[in-house]
């Protein structure tokens, strides 16, 4: 089975990649959010390219569309099918890729991985739309995600929010009012993963609470846990010198913004409804910010977890920007 042609598709040559490495590179700087440009410096423009080269190469990458076709056997197409496609629409030009919730298959949609327009500030989809269906059609993809700054207004006609991103410098979080409970939380970092099943029996207990969370979030596996302990970023948390909770971070690169990223806050059921978790954000900026008050604190927070996202504005995080839904 060959793929399916496509008028909006544009084939890349090797002498293109470099004029579109830089074209992309220069569109994700543009669209950045001013925080971000203030926090991170010329880190940031470094980041974003190596971002670039990455979703250029995968338009042309053999043997990354390979290892997804294999991945995704059960389709039963052909590895060209699963390559990004650079496609030009209403002046807009933007690399987008086919992506599924799970090996089944089942849910197929489309990822805009970079676009020379912000996809969210184009109000009128009537023609991306029929574009980005048509270049992955033998899929028949349902929907469309792409990430949009919050400092832009949205016009795009989207449906929801995946994933909120919110970030901010460990000294301006850990040198902010001391809030509500501060003096109640310690941090006491972690030799080992023991507490682990008491971890997962607490979202046992949250799901109970919370029962739109199940599938929302999850436990972290014990293995995850354990390399968040290697790179130094496992926590236990204590409430009044009571054993409370987990906070568990790493290292990522998310949007082009590097940093300790936020894995897991989770609290007990005793813990909970307190209004603590602002105090576990300024006690981990504090650790964090002894060594590089510049490092950025950052995490992604589903839309179906208002609970958490409110706990890091509280702390002093502030929204950077969001995943949104478009239906096809």
């Amino acid at each position: 089975m060959k793929r399916m042609s496509s008028k909006f598709v544009r084939p890349v040559a090797a002498s293109q990649i470099p004029e579109l490495e830089n074209e992309f590179c220069a569109a994700a700087m543009a669209q950045a959010h001013p925080k971000v440009l203030q926090w991170c410096g010329a880190t940031l423009e470094a980041n974003l390219r190596k971002g670039s080269v990455s979703a250029v190469a995968s338009v042309v990458d053999e043997d990354q569309a390979e290892q997804f076709a294999k991945a995704m056997h059960v389709l039963g197409l052909p590895s060209e099918c699963f390559k990004s496609q650079l496609i030009d629409s209403d002046g807009a030009r933007l690399i987008a890729a086919i992506n599924f919730r799970d090996v089944s298959g089942a849910t197929p949609y489309i990822r805009i991985l970079r676009s020379t327009v912000p996809p969210g500030a184009i109000s009128d989809w009537s023609a991306l739309k029929p574009c980005l269906a048509e270049a992955f059609g033998e899929f028949k993809p349902e929907a469309v995600i792409f990430s949009h700054p919050a400092h832009l207004p949205l016009r795009a006609p989207t449906t929801r929010i995946e994933d909120h991103l919110l970030a901010a410098p460990a000294g301006d979080i850990a040198n902010g009012p001391r809030v509500a409970g501060f003096e109640r939380v310690a941090l006491r970092p972690s030799v080992n993963v023991e507490f682990y099943p008491r971890y997962n029996a607490m979202y046992e207990s949250l799901y109970l609470e919370r029962p739109a969370l199940r599938g929302e979030v999850r436990t972290e596996s014990k293995d995850d846990l354990a390399d968040c302990l290697a790179h130094g970023f496992l926590f236990e948390i204590f409430v009044d010198g009571q054993w409370s909770g987990v906070l568990a971070a790493d290292r990522r690169n998310v949007g082009g913004v590097q940093g300790v990223y936020m894995i897991e806050i989770v609290l007990e059921h005793g813990a909970r409804g307190q209004r603590l978790g602002p105090a576990v954000h300024q006690h981990l900026a504090a650790t964090v910010a002894k060594v590089d008050p510049t490092e950025i604190i950052l995490g992604t927070i589903s839309a179906k977890n208002p609970w958490s996202r409110q706990t890091a504005l509280r702390a002093g995080r502030i929204e950077i920007g969001a995943w949104h839904w478009v239906q096809l």
